[in-house]
């Protein structure tokens, strides 16, 4: 008996497997998402460790959860990009061509085009009238994207000031991961583009 009943289960595996799947059933295709590499004036290229963290922070916005088994979002890889901006480079940090990102978005058949650009950059150490370390660190970004099925840009700019005594938190490659991930959530929250 418990061999009839464990043959029935595989037959009955084997013909569910053999069904085809509804287009109305079957998962949707994930969103492929360009992310450029991070543009800054010349004096935040002097901060260890900032455009790490802004790219990482982006990545991590984007990554599918381990559990999921529908991939929602398809990060396009890094050398498809650069061999994308070869003709004209990066973006400029000073003045971003907005124009530009739609051509990136139309040739690298991404859903999501974005890039993070630091426009000012400081860090200072001092000591204060007690003999502690203060830290000020003053930084300014801006999010810059295109989302092709809509056809909108996207270009949000906020800041982040740290004026206090020394702590790691609020040094620039720190500061540069909460304001990455603060101009993520204005873009969502706004719906330039799909919340996590």
């Amino acid at each position: 008996m418990k061999k009839k009943i464990a043959i029935l289960i595989l037959i009955s595996v084997f013909a569910l497997q053999a069904l085809p799947v509804s287009p109305a059933c079957a998962a949707p295709a994930a969103r492929r998402i360009a992310l450029l590499p991070v543009a800054a004036t010349a004096p935040a290229r002097e901060f260890p460790g900032v455009e790490a963290k802004i790219a990482a922070t982006l990545a991590a916005w984007f990554r599918t959860p381990l559990p999921s088994f529908v991939k929602t979002y398809e990060i396009i890889p890094a050398d498809q990009i650069e061999t994308a901006l070869r003709p004209d480079g990066a973006l400029n940090p000073r003045k971003p061509d907005l124009q530009r990102l739609r051509q990136l978005a139309a040739q690298l058949d991404a859903d999501l085009v974005l890039g993070v650009i630091v426009t000012d950059l400081s860090e200072h150490l001092g000591r204060n009238q007690e003999g502690d370390i203060i830290l000020r660190t003053d930084l300014a970004m801006r999010l810059v994207g295109y989302r092709a099925d809509r056809g909108s840009l996207i270009d949000i700019k906020d800041r982040e000031d740290y004026f206090d005594s020394w702590s790691a938190g609020g040094e620039a490659a720190n500061l540069a991961g909460v304001l990455t991930e603060r101009l993520l959530t204005k873009a969502a929250g706004g719906r330039e583009f799909w919340p996590r």
